[in-house]
């Protein structure tokens, strides 16, 4: 079947063939690995060849069934269809620890492809055993191909968009807009289009943010292709069009007349916010369905932002597609395959009372056995966190140590999806070797992620020998959010653990007040807080833990004593950027000891508050005083303004420009006169 394939490729010499494959194929064309698939988003070609013996990537198939043109074939190389489900392909091996552990994973996911093989009519399949070699592979009557579609670019549909984006550029300030469309329809297409007709003709500049800039390369491509050689000439068009990343964007807050935000679905909303808060002129522009975000999940979490801050918001959607037809084969038997467009119940006013509740955990042999099930769970974490994929079906369906939960309402004799819990089984590894390679940082294996980041940041090797059930995602449906549904779905998530004899609850995840806050309220305290900011997100990871056993809880007591005493003296060094409303959630979670303060220190203090004394002669004070208060929660009383104020100067040290400039002051002797005057005000309420 190679050489027949072979064969229909030679008949097509100007055909563009991508390979995707670990091993070395007899076919001319781009040979490429499934994970470096993500630098070929934004192009095209018209073969893909996929050998699904190398594995079968779900998040890189996805990718690259969309770079196929109208008119194009997927050939996907499967070992015999009678063998293909009775063991893990390669690719499962990306979420093993050990190699040996690839006989504990299911091949469920593999279950349902080869269901959907035969299911859809428009997929043709050609058995080594049975097709006569040397002969060309024949397709007429057998498969319908998508032609692209007829006119000339752009679209009517692009040009709706370009038109609407002038709007925003030129009308009224703070009413951005926001454009939704399934992958291939040519949305950053669109945004190219309609920054070089707004340089064009007005000489404005455009910044364009994204996950990553090959999200928006169709963007820079078709900016290019409309400005002309002689404007080439004149000017750097290059710095008229200019992509930032989302963290550096909301650190440095560069000016433009307009913002362009790309894949928008796939940034936080606290960030997107902002955005939103930064710039009065910002076109949102999203995948509604595919790989790259969830843009209805972008909708509902983003939208009472929109409606608060810029209540006269647009959207826009694109329906037509560009590198295909409408209805095309492919894209419908890849969403099925991936789930791409699953999507939610509706919920009525009256559905979901506490009294018809109940949480239900299910096998992966359930959720095989009930599709809608599954659809409704994964349209649910999509639309709750912005890094989920389709590897994470695959990981719900045959991962060994995956436990899923629900909360369900029923409601005339259905049961309606409110909220869904995965939680992850780490930990009980007994490898004193293994974990001195850790410790070391010569070994990270896949997997175990809590137990091998606390080892590494506490030096102990008792996280790893101890187990973890490590909650990986936690979501609730939109129309139910603030019922404490997520605290009951981590109630049963502790009473899950208890009854399997596990050491501890933990989570990881990226830093936000209100994400700590719910944590911290369901009994969770941190060990770890990350250096780094997630490029897309622009938030810093945590670990968090709530612990259960007697060995875990002298665990815990002793490494988050450690991570409080560490975090406050990083507060001036690598936490000296931290975001203030982050900075404060994390004081709030800590518990500080009451200092007493002599009568001749409290006088210092009272003194510098009344503007006499030196503040560097009070620092430590300060700082006891300050860590008093919230663990008695008076710093509560204090303005959100003079509460950051205290954080700021007397913890992270920042300069007088910096605060001055942060809180819209006027100048060092205003900073000064709010400084004392915060000190005072707290002096009063802890007496």
């Amino acid at each position: 079947i190679f050489q027949s394939l072979a064969y229909h490729l030679r008949e097509q010499p100007s055909s563009n063939t991508l390979i995707v494959s670990t091993r070395e194929l007899p076919f001319q064309g781009v040979h490429q690995a499934a994970h470096k698939l993500k630098s070929y988003l934004g192009s095209e070609v018209d073969q893909l060849i996929w050998d699904g013996v190398s594995g079968l990537n779900p998040d890189g198939l996805g990718a690259a069934s969309g770079l196929i043109k109208g008119g194009g074939l997927l050939f996907l190389l499967l070992p015999d269809l009678n063998k293909f489900t009775l063991q893990p392909d390669a690719d499962y091996a990306r979420m093993c620890s050990e190699p040996s552990e690839l006989t504990l994973y299911g091949t469920r996911f593999l279950q349902r492809m080869l269901k959907l093989i035969h299911k859809h009519t428009d997929v043709v399949v050609f058995e080594q055993s049975k097709q006569v070699q040397q002969t060309p592979l024949s397709f007429s009557g057998s498969v319908t191909t998508s032609n692209t579609p007829a006119g000339i670019l752009p679209t009517t549909d692009q040009i709706k968009v370009v038109n609407a984006i002038q709007t925003v550029a030129l009308g009224h300030r703070k009413r951005p807009l926001v454009i939704y469309a399934d992958r291939g329809r040519g949305k950053s297409s669109a945004l190219g289009l309609a920054a070089a007709k707004l340089y064009q003709e007005n000489q404005f500049k455009v910044l364009i943010t994204a996950p990553n800039r090959r999200s928006c390369e169709a963007a820079f491509v078709h900016f290019s292709k409309n400005i002309s050689s002689s404007e080439k000439a004149i000017v750097d068009v290059s710095k008229q069009l200019e992509f930032i990343p989302p963290d550096k964007l909301i650190e440095t807050l560069p000016s433009c007349h307009i913002l362009f935000v790309d894949e928008a679905a796939a940034i936080p909303s606290p960030i997107l916010k902002r955005m939103l808060d930064a710039y009065p002129r910002v076109v949102f522009s999203t995948t509604v369905h595919g790989y790259e975000g969830n843009g209805q999940g972008f909708a509902v979490r983003f939208r009472k932002e929109l409606n608060t801050q810029t209540p006269q918001w647009k959207s826009l959607s694109i329906a037509q597609p560009i590198r295909w037809a409408e209805h095309d084969p492919l894209e419908h038997w890849m969403s099925d395959l991936l789930l791409l467009n699953a999507q939610l119940p509706n919920i009525q006013q009256d559905v979901g009372s506490r009294s018809n509740t109940s949480i239900q955990w299910h096998s992966q042999d359930d959720l095989v056995e009930n599709p809608t099930l599954l659809k409704h769970i994964t349209a649910l974490l999509v639309l709750a966190h912005y890094q989920t994929s389709p590897s994470d079906i695959r990981l719900i369906l045959d991962h060994p140590d995956i436990f899923v939960a629900t909360i369900q309402s029923c409601y005339l004799k259905e049961n309606l999806l409110l909220g869904v819990l995965l939680i992850l089984k780490e930990g009980a590894v007994d490898n004193s070797d293994l974990a001195q390679a850790i410790l070391e940082g010569r070994r990270r294996p896949r997997g175990h992620l809590v137990p091998q980041s606390l080892v590494a940041c506490t030096g102990s090797k008792d996280f790893l020998s101890l187990t973890t059930y490590r909650i990986m995602r936690i979501a609730v449906h939109p129309e139910r959010t603030q019922q404490n549904l997520g605290s009951e779905l981590i109630k049963a998530a502790y009473a899950h653990a208890v009854k399997n004899n596990i050491d501890s609850l933990s989570s990881s995840f990226g830093l936000t007040a209100d994400l700590l806050k719910f944590w911290s309220k369901n009994n969770f305290g941190l060990l770890k807080l990350g250096t780094h900011k997630d490029g897309a997100s622009g938030t810093q990871s945590i670990i968090i833990m709530r612990p259960i056993s007697q060995a875990a809880k002298q665990l815990f007591a002793h490494y988050s004593e450690k991570f409080k005493q560490n975090f406050i003296f990083g507060f001036s060094r690598q936490h000296r950027s931290l975001a203030l409303d982050n900075a404060f959630a994390i004081l709030k979670t800590l518990t500080h000891d009451k200092v007493q303060i002599d009568t001749l220190e409290q006088a210092k203090l009272y003194a510098y508050a009344e503007h006499f004394g030196a503040l560097e002669d009070n620092l430590l004070n300060l700082q006891q005083l300050i860590l008093a208060s919230v663990t008695d929660r008076t710093i509560n009383n204090l303005s959100k303004e003079r509460a950051h104020l205290l954080i700021m100067r007397i913890f992270q040290g920042r300069s007088v420009q910096t605060c001055v400039q942060a809180l819209g002051l006027e100048g060092k002797k205003q900073l000064d006169k709010a400084l004392r005057s915060s000190i005072g005000e707290l002096l009063k309420l802890s007496n």
